[in-house]
């Protein structure tokens, strides 16, 4: 089964390759978005939009996992030109994902001055719900880093950055992903195993029916010598003793087959419904 998905893998890393001339290393990102602010202290849209442009083309090709302080400052980055642009939800989404990686970051007020609505903006990206955690699932012996966190999981409601890693570490492919958008699958499911309670329940079922089909057989058997005691008993003490024994016999015998026949049946629909999910 893993024979598709390295098959993929090696073309998506190939195609990766084309794309980029070469490995982008981490500070590049980080350089973009200090960029980023001074552009937008100083008020230059222009400037702004082209660091940020240049660290979206740039992030696919950056080979190397990213830091928490990385990707923060990346999801900050594209904040700010956002709000430049106007996009007031992608800013809040965009914060909240910075927020999360760095969360001990705070606005300076060079950036925005106190009152400022990137200042409440940012405060804002703190009660966002990132909604649902997804695991992503690796190339077999690989692993994916999630904004910086090596195996981390992914909240669906806020944008992040994914980087996938085969399992002798070569780099496979660097993604960002939007709030809302699907996962990709690099490798095959993790085996789930079933826990030790689940696995043949219909045997143990079995086991309790043939306990009470035995009680029951023990059961009837005394009761069957306890009444020709009875009948052959010489006086009234020995009567009343043969009596009670045999009337506790048949009904412990009644219940013995009841269990026997309600867990044998039970037994039987477990095992037809196991077998079915097999």
């Amino acid at each position: 089964m893993t024979g598709p998905f390295l098959l993929a893998l090696a073309f998506t890393a190939a195609a990766n390759a084309q794309e980029c001339a070469g490995p982008i290393a981490p500070q590049a990102l980080a350089d973009a978005a200090i960029q980023g602010e001074q552009a937008f202290s100083d008020l230059n849209l222009e400037d702004l939009t082209a660091a940020a442009t240049k660290a979206e083309a740039e992030l696919p090709c950056v080979q190397e996992p990213l830091s928490l302080e990385t990707a923060a400052a990346y999801h900050r980055l594209m904040g700010l030109s956002a709000f430049a642009n106007g996009e007031r939800e992608r800013v809040i989404y965009e914060f909240s994902a910075a927020r999360v990686s760095q969360p001990g970051y705070s606005m300076p007020e060079t950036l925005a001055p106190e009152g400022h609505p990137l200042q409440a903006a940012y405060a804002e990206a703190l009660q966002l719900d990132g909604g649902q955690a997804e695991t992503p699932i690796p190339p077999t012996g690989g692993y994916v880093v999630v904004a910086g966190v090596r195996d981390g999981q992914r909240k669906v409601a806020r944008p992040t950055i994914v980087q996938v890693y085969q399992a002798d570490g070569l780099w496979v492919e660097t993604q960002y992903l939007a709030p809302g958008q699907a996962m990709p699958v690099w490798g095959p499911p993790p085996q789930t195993t079933p826990e030790p309670q689940a696995q043949n329940r219909w045997r143990k079922r079995a086991i309790v029916a043939g306990v009470g089909a035995a009680a029951a057989g023990s059961l009837y058997g005394v009761a069957a010598v306890s009444a020709r005691s009875f009948e052959s008993a010489e006086n009234q003490s020995e009567m009343q003793g043969a009596y009670t024994t045999n009337r506790a016999s048949v009904a412990g015998a009644g219940v013995g087959a009841l269990v026997a026949v309600g867990f044998g049946v039970w037994a039987v629909k477990t095992y037809r419904a196991e077998q079915r999910d097999d």
